[in-house]
């Protein structure tokens, strides 16, 4: 699935259009983490999730990676390429899932991090406490 390129440069596209190490390369990012335990990790949330990233002249810019679920289609993962950050791309791409999955809600887990960007996007956030040891992680849902 391709869309057509928009206004803004952007295109917004299914994950199997893209090389999988580019989008492991990409949401390595966001889970944190380095080593062979880490990329291994990563591959395995590609190999299990469905992904779509956006592309512009420069090639792949961000990436999401996520599944559906009862309640609507969960966000697993989501970044932007390091370089591009700070450009809206992130909020653009969570625009564009909203448009297209299945389902009443948005969802995602997240940390004290990454909290902010999705309250900008319009989530609503609840905070789950201190589910691992040391790490406050929050709920986030947005209705479609």
């Amino acid at each position: 699935m391709v869309t057509k390129m928009s206004t803004d440069g952007l295109c917004f596209r299914a994950g199997d259009d893209i090389p999988h190490e580019d989008i492991v390369a990409i949401l390595g990012d966001a889970l944190g983490g380095q080593g062979a335990a880490h990329h291994e990790a990563v591959q395995r949330l590609v190999a299990t999730s469905t992904a779509f990233v956006l592309v512009d002249e420069t090639g792949t810019v961000a990436a999401a990676a996520g599944c559906p679920s009862k309640e609507g289609w969960t966000i697993r993962a989501i970044a932007v390429v390091q370089g591009q950050r700070r450009r809206g791309l992130g909020t653009e791409l969570v625009e564009r899932l909203s448009l297209l999955v299945d389902g009443p809600w948005l969802l995602a887990e997240t940390d004290s991090d990454s909290v902010g960007f999705y309250r900008g996007c319009g989530f609503d956030v609840t905070n789950l406490g201190e589910v691992y040891p040391g790490v406050e992680r929050f709920a986030c849902q947005r209705r479609i």
